[in-house]
């Protein structure tokens, strides 16, 4: 049959491990990828990723709080959620570069640029663009519950979201920094959501018919 390609949300996510329990399936799971019968699972990258059916599939094996950090140089997406319900968002934008000019404006507003007036003040701007990120954070009261922190910003931006800020609330050797491997346009708010959607959602991939038959039953079912 020609492969039918389904994905799943978070909730439907988790309810697939009861199908998976109920059928007498043999699987093989790693690296957060579960292969059965004529079935690829891509289990949401929100998962643990680890082997063995049983251990993949626990149900605390998934991070169920979720801090976003989405940079570019002016522009900003951070959120917070949980159980991939986005509970708190803020986009922040400044004017600190030049058109045409890009990210390297930064580092140069920061050695030769300081002179001229307009680089005074896109320099002013990216301070407090930069301290806007944490202090937001920091007023949400959600760091100590957070089990994973997901970015997105290229590395020429490092010393600027965590040296620069006056009082930095996230340091940048947190274990809990992981990096999303997802291309990202201009952060924003529907950035934000789709990235949160992207990490709690899974892909399945049924290219067997008894198997197709035996998951589009259960699958049917979900929003009756």
């Amino acid at each position: 049959m020609e492969p039918k390609r389904l994905a799943l949300n978070f909730t439907q996510s988790l309810l697939l491990v009861d199908f998976l329990k109920q059928n007498p399936f043999s699987f093989n799971a790693k690296n957060g990828i579960v292969e059965a019968e004529g079935m690829k699972i891509i289990l949401p990258f929100c998962f643990k990723q680890e082997e063995g059916l049983p251990k993949v599939f626990s149900p605390n094996n998934y991070v169920s709080n979720t801090l976003f950090l989405l940079v570019q140089s002016g522009s900003a997406a951070i959120g917070y959620a949980e159980n991939g319900t986005i509970i708190h968002h803020k986009v922040i934008k400044k004017y600190m570069v030049r058109k045409k000019q890009g990210k390297a404006q930064l580092k140069h507003l920061n050695s030769k640029g300081k002179s001229r007036l307009g680089s005074r003040i896109r320099l002013q701007q990216a301070d407090k663009f930069f301290n806007e990120i944490h202090e937001k954070i920091g007023e949400w009261k959600v760091l100590e519950s957070t089990n994973v922190i997901y970015y997105s910003y290229a590395k020429s931006l490092i010393p600027f979201i965590y040296n620069q800020p006056d009082h930095p609330i996230i340091k940048k050797d947190d274990a809990r920094l992981v990096k999303l491997p997802f291309d990202l346009e201009e952060p924003n708010h529907k950035s934000l959501l789709h990235m949160n959607k992207t990490v709690h959602k899974s892909i399945v991939t049924i290219s067997h018919e008894n198997t197709w038959e035996t998951f589009n039953n259960w699958y049917s079912k979900l929003d009756a």
